[in-house]
């Protein structure tokens, strides 16, 4: 049976920050509907996730993240008790690692960062301060939030005020939205089904960016990414290699 979840709080915590995006007219198409956000009342769904609100608990990294997905005990625990759950958490991802490099591929992620992280979280350091900002631009907090989904077996979209992407970047699981710590839930749980989120995507008018863990696309060749584009779907493609780049690894996210 489904754990009880904590109280949600209210959408209109989280639309201003949305309806501040700079960058609205830049998503990868779908019509403009965030404007009517601003016009909602407390407490209403908004129109590209009607359902959802913001779980009242803030998780301060993914540790804490990966623990409130798997363990309700959890959610429900005193601060005194996540703190040593979170050292449990971190010390079991860092027993991991070595068997993870092997059996896991694609992934950008540097053996010592992963170390220092876990190491210090282990130790009982706290997580450090905007974590979820830092995901959205440093190659090293985004790698860790890779290691931790693909280790125990989730996948997160991450909403910002100017944007919207997914770690990982490919994934057969389903999704749990994160923005600025907290978790989105329904009425049906916490996980947006990996087929919707495509279409989430379009709706929110947010633009969806590159995560930080994936790989530059460095020396590979507009004719190189164009073969791909065009085995994943037939078509006439237009535009420069980071365009190209960028739409690639958009279509891979959204497969």
């Amino acid at each position: 049976m489904r754990a009880q979840m904590s109280r949600p709080v209210p959408w209109s915590d989280l639309t201003e920050a949305i309806q501040a995006n700079p960058n609205n007219a830049l998503k990868p198409g779908g019509g403009a509907v965030s404007a009517s956000v601003a016009s909602l009342p407390t407490d209403v769904s908004i129109p590209w996730l009607p359902g959802w609100s913001a779980d009242s608990d803030t998780l301060l990294d993914i540790v804490a993240l990966s623990l409130w997905i798997r363990d309700p005990m959890y959610r429900a625990a005193t601060e005194g008790t996540k703190a040593v759950m979170e050292m449990e958490e971190a010390a079991s991802l860092l027993h991991q690692h070595e068997k993870a490099y092997k059996e896991h591929t694609g992934h950008t992620w540097i053996r010592k960062h992963l170390e220092e992280e876990l190491r210090a979280r282990a130790a009982g350091s706290p997580a450090y301060p905007d974590f979820w900002s830092s995901v959205k631009t440093t190659k090293r907090t985004a790698s860790l939030v890779d290691y931790v989904c693909r280790v125990r077996g989730f996948r997160v979209g991450l909403l910002y005020s100017e944007g919207i992407t997914n770690i990982p970047l490919i994934s057969t699981e389903d999704l749990v939205l994160v923005y600025g710590g907290h978790v989105l839930v329904s009425s049906s749980g916490f996980r947006l089904s990996k087929a919707l989120w495509p279409d989430v995507v379009i709706k929110s008018d947010l633009t969806w960016f590159i995560p930080a863990c994936v790989p530059s696309v460095g020396a590979t060749t507009t004719a190189q990414i164009l073969e791909r584009l065009k085995g994943m779907k037939p078509g006439v493609y237009k535009g420069n290699r980071l365009f190209l780049w960028r739409l690639l690894q958009m279509n891979l996210a959204f497969q």
